[in-house]
């Protein structure tokens, strides 16, 4: 499987003194740009930064690649969810989510979301992955329809996996 991470925003409100961005490699400038949206992938990261804080832009972007990547599934990457019209809304019309909660209040933004999507039918078809920081602590009652990784650390210098290249958008959102 291809996969392309992709940098849509360096822009993050979490500024995390662990995040891959920050690896010398991964830095503005020293990425490819995803320009011509031709090369094929069979799945696509969104990611950033944190994208939710574009989310027209998203949506815009979903819809470029969606015309382009046809038979790629796009995955975003966020820790943003506390607008829940916003998450749902993108949900929808993607193919997943990895969700990361970095500290406590996080969990909360998170548990409103979980309820407000729990019952949808949609779900079955969604890729739904949370990461979980420590100490942080989600139950499975509490994660339904997530693939839930506990106790996430910071990974030093963490290299991409070897299917995956990584570049951003020619114009990463400011």
């Amino acid at each position: 499987m291809k996969t392309l991470r992709l940098i849509c925003t360096w822009q993050c409100e979490n500024d995390c003194s662990g995040c891959c961005n920050k690896h010398e490699q991964f830095s503005p400038g020293k990425i490819d740009c995803y320009k011509d949206f031709k090369e094929p992938f069979d799945q696509i990261l969104i990611t950033g930064g944190e994208p939710m804080l574009y989310i027209k832009k998203m949506v815009k972007l979903i819809k470029m690649l969606r015309i382009h990547q046809r038979e790629a599934q796009i995955i975003l990457y966020t820790a943003q969810i506390s607008s829940l019209v916003d998450a749902i809304g993108i949900l929808h019309i993607i193919d997943g989510m990895t969700l990361t909660l970095h500290e406590e209040a996080d969990k909360y933004e998170f548990l409103l979301f979980q309820q407000a999507i729990r019952y949808s039918s949609f779900l079955t078809s969604k890729s739904l992955r949370l990461n979980v920081f420590a100490p942080i602590k989600v139950s499975k009652a509490q994660s339904i329809h997530w693939s839930v990784k506990k106790n996430i650390k910071w990974i030093p210098d963490c290299p991409l996996p070897y299917n995956e290249v990584i570049k951003q958008l020619e114009k990463p959102w400011k």
